[in-house]
């Protein structure tokens, strides 16, 4: 039996995919940095109209703040705070693949008419379990 998905439908899994496991990986290792972590690193780093829809300040003791964040935002604070807070963590191509994830989740987010080209769907899902493999290796395969 073969796939029938889509391009745009295997991508949209792929990025769902990526949501629910960066989240909750995202949330502990900033929570490490130390009690700023909302406003030092959340808020500073995810786009205007994800910022409008969070508190200003986390509730305290709670779990899966985060899982309400895009995933765009998830990958952007990878990105923007690795040096700070995922080095050490994830190996160090983890920046370069969250960043190109953003390329490929924009494409994705704004595809327009018609599929998505499979080269750009299978480098964008490779791309993906390359992170997924150092976030959460069960959920790379």
């Amino acid at each position: 039996m073969t796939d029938q998905a889509t391009n745009f439908e295997r991508l949209s899994r792929t990025m769902h995919l990526l949501q629910q496991t960066l989240a909750p990986f995202v949330e502990r290792e900033l929570k490490r940095t130390g009690a700023g972590w909302w406003t030092n690193y959340v808020l500073p780093s995810v786009a205007p109209l994800t910022r409008e829809k969070l508190p200003a300040m986390p509730k305290r003791g709670v779990n899966g703040q985060l899982e309400v964040v895009p995933v765009e935002d998830l990958l952007a604070l990878i990105a923007k705070n690795f040096a700070s807070t995922f080095r050490g963590r994830l190996k160090d191509p983890a920046r370069s693949y969250a960043e190109e994830l953003r390329g490929h989740r924009n494409l994705w987010a704004h595809k327009g008419a018609g599929d998505i080209d499979r080269a750009s769907a299978e480098r964008a899902m490779d791309t993906a379990a390359l992170l997924l493999d150092d976030v959460d290796p069960s959920a790379a395969r």
